[in-house]
């Protein structure tokens, strides 16, 4: 092994310890030939892989003597697994350019679709005297099923070209209780300010009062290289024996410029790309970058033809990774601000902070939501359909949405700031144009000095290119970060790369199976929320506490059991159960089919008091066509109410629609059952198939070979669903 060196905690004693914790799988591998190309994707300026979209059907699938093992890490079995690649001798260890090692959350739609982690490496991991490969890859929630994906590049020519193993799956360990730690990594000019001192002092009282496991150390770090190094060594320690899983920055001096270089064949330099970035501290097993004391840079080296095979290997043995294994928060006063100015902007913020922590700041579950490119609704479904919150509305626009538009919209604008300014919220997503000066439609930087002083929003997700852009005066997120109610701002300080997926709203994956909205109505902490479910980016920001949460507390006035909803032919049946009601008066069933209106279908009368299981049933004889979502409104006597989970059923259209009936000699359908029509199947009284079509058309079937008498009519549309009915054939 040459370049770096990689360890691992899985003893293979120790392995089988753990077996009954987590899912170990052996994974001979199998390849498609040629199924991915790796390329620079200079928007992202991260390599990317790309599945080849006419792949050679004709292309033999060849198995590689290369197997893979995963097991649990026995120091932290719970989050993270150890690696290990066997190349046997019957694969050329000098072809292999690039290993690709991915994570995905193995969880059923609608689920997150990004990894969690990937990590990229050059031949420079490679052991080639045991013809091995070891890592750790972590960052996983516990008890979680998960799933490795492999990809190899250059077992048959072209660097480029790269091969999928079979996926591997697998289960973390269940979670453990057991001490960690938070580095607070404080500016050194605040070291000797009282009454800083005093703002942090209370926070570390109040964090470690509610977490008897948590114990928060500060540390000083000055502005420059030699203590940055420092900084990031002390960090590597403190994870390895001291289960370091927080870091929170105040003040920016722990910074570092990242840089990608981007090599022509010859060596030369010919692209660099960079951001200013904490998230490498997160990141403690492997460095990605090498350090440049002359700029105070950390830099990767790689080139940009990836078809390009050089004959001495510039890259690190991990040159690329995305696999935060610690979380991060951070406090970042505007620059344009005096000494003083900064002084009090971290004062007042510990000050909010501690009124939270201590209820006496509170936010109205609702959701509010703004994407400049395009239509929110399905992502207010979703939103709602958690059962966290309340309502979840879209900003109003003035027209249809344009990705290639962020000029003023006086309509956008003006709902934002009554919104913003007059109503509460727990969460305000949006996904727009930006820069660290303005976001579009309209709003700049004296729009948050001067229009927005009381926010009463916990936590704003800035999908939007160079908002938290820390270095300039008056950046937005900042801004945002000290108004009114304001905890926590998740933001980028460079471009931002995804705007709509496959058309749909950017926001929705946040609130998908394993998203961060969804973990963070599970009770997860804001940075653990993000990381959990994407891993960190370079160019991340998460300003404020790491360690806040949404309410936890129940706000329901009955303790729902279990709601389900279900179909008996064309009615939608539903149930639900409760284990302890108290002050309840009744459920008023509510439906709706886009989410946005809700119409009131009818009521249940309660129960009565009582702290035993009691099951509701009601029952929906006319639900629409389409999707049909329901929520019970659980109404106390005070008036006082709640909303359950959503449930959702899908009705296709009524398919009575075959006529006439009786019939002489031909049956037809509706048009809006043609076109979703798959098949048609009649059976006679005993059963017998007497007719099958699987090609309808607007003339219908002919039934002219048919006795008179009833038949049992059977249809199939093209997504699945089956109903019948009777006909009956006269003479």
């Amino acid at each position: 092994m040459s370049g770096q060196t990689f360890t691992s905690d899985a003893h293979p004693m120790k392995t089988k310890i753990y077996l009954f914790l987590t899912l170990l799988l052996n994974s001979y591998m199998v390849f498609a030939q040629q199924q991915y190309e790796m390329v620079y994707d200079t928007a992202s300026r991260q390599y990317q892989l790309i599945r080849n979209a006419n792949p050679n059907t004709a292309a033999r699938v060849q198995a590689y003597d290369i197997d893979i093992t995963v097991t649990p890490s026995a120091v932290r079995p719970e989050s993270m697994v150890h690696i290990h690649m066997d190349i046997g001798p019957g694969v050329d260890i000098d072809s292999i350019y690039t290993l690709v090692f991915m994570i995905w959350p193995d969880c059923q739609p609608p689920c997150n679709e990004q990894s969690i982690g990937d990590m990229w490496l050059s031949p420079n991991a490679i052991n080639k005297l045991n013809r091995t490969v070891d890592l750790m890859m972590g960052g996983m929630l516990p008890g979680k099923h998960y799933r490795l994906e492999t990809a190899v590049f250059g077992l048959e020519g072209a660097p480029c070209g790269g091969n999928m193993a079979e996926p591997i799956t697998f289960q973390t360990g269940p979670a453990v209780a057991k001490p960690m730690q938070m580095l607070m990594v404080i500016d050194e000019e605040w070291r000797n300010v009282s009454y800083v001192q005093s703002a942090l002092d209370q926070y570390i009282t109040d964090v470690q009062g509610t977490n008897s496991l948590l114990t928060v150390q500060k540390y000083y770090i000055e502005n420059n290289s030699t203590a940055k190094m420092l900084l990031q060594n002390h960090i590597r320690q403190q994870y390895l024996n001291n289960n370091l899983s927080y870091l929170f920055f105040i003040g920016d001096n722990a910074s570092t410029n990242v840089r990608r270089n981007l090599l022509d064949e010859a060596g030369n330099v010919v692209l660099s790309a960079g951001t200013v970035s904490f998230t490498h501290y997160t990141l403690p097993l492997y460095q990605h970058y090498s350090f440049s004391p002359d700029t105070y840079d950390l830099q990767s080296s790689a080139y940009y033809n990836t078809c390009f095979r050089a004959s001495q290997e510039v890259r690190q043995a991990i040159f690329q990774q995305r696999n935060s294994l610690i979380s991060m928060g951070m406090v970042i006063p505007d620059p344009a601000l005096s000494h003083d100015g900064k002084a009090n902007y971290i004062v007042d913020y510990f000050t909010k902070v501690h009124r939270f922590r201590n209820k006496e700041i509170t936010f109205q579950k609702r959701i509010l939501l703004a994407d400049g490119f395009a239509e929110e609704d399905a992502v207010i479904g979703m939103a709602l359909a958690n059962g966290r919150w309340l309502t979840a509305v879209a900003l109003e626009t003035s027209g249809a949405k344009d990705p290639n538009y962020s000029g003023d919209d006086p309509t956008w604008k003006g709902d934002y700031l009554n919104r913003l300014g007059n109503e509460s919220h727990e969460i305000f997503s949006m996904n727009v144009h930006g820069s660290p000066n303005y976001h579009a439609f309209g709003i700049y930087s004296y729009d948050l000095i001067y229009n927005l002083l009381q926010l009463n929003t916990q936590l704003l997700h800035l999908a939007s290119c160079n908002v938290g852009h820390f270095k300039t005066n008056n950046y937005m997120a900042g801004l945002y970060l000290e108004k009114g109610n304001v905890i926590n701002v998740h933001a980028y300080a460079d471009l931002l790369i995804v705007i709509t997926s496959n058309g749909a709203s950017g926001l929705g994956y946040q609130f998908m199976g394993n998203g961060a909205f969804t973990l963070l109505s599970q009770g997860h902490a804001v940075s653990d929320a993000y990381r959990y479910s994407q891993s960190y980016i370079d160019s991340e920001v998460i300003l404020g506490d790491p360690l806040a949460t949404l309410d936890m507390e129940s706000v329901l006035p009955v303790t729902l059991r279990d709601f389900n909803v279900s179909k008996e032919g064309r009615v939608a049946m539903l149930k639900w159960s409760t284990t302890s009601e108290t002050n309840s008066n009744r459920f008023d069933i509510e439906r709706s089919g886009d989410g946005k209106q809700w119409k009131r279908i009818g009521e249940v009368l309660s129960m009565g008091e009582s702290a035993v299981n009691r099951d509701y049933f009601f029952q929906d004889n006319q639900p629409i066509s389409g999707r049909n979502l329901y929520r019970l409104k659980m109404i106390d006597r005070d008036g006082t109410y709640a909303y359950s989970r959503i449930r959702s059923l899908e009705f296709g259209p009524e398919v009575s629609a075959a006529f006439p009936n009786p019939t002489y000699d031909r049956i037809y359908f509706a048009k809006e059952v043609t076109d979703h029509l798959q098949s048609v199947r009649i059976t006679d009284a005993t059963g017998k198939v007497v007719l099958e079509k699987s090609k309808i058309t607007s003339d219908g079937i002919a039934l002219k070979g048919l006795h008179p008498g009833l038949y049992l009519l059977q249809l199939t549309m093209q997504d699945g669903r089956v109903s019948t009915e009777k006909i009956a054939v006269v003479r």
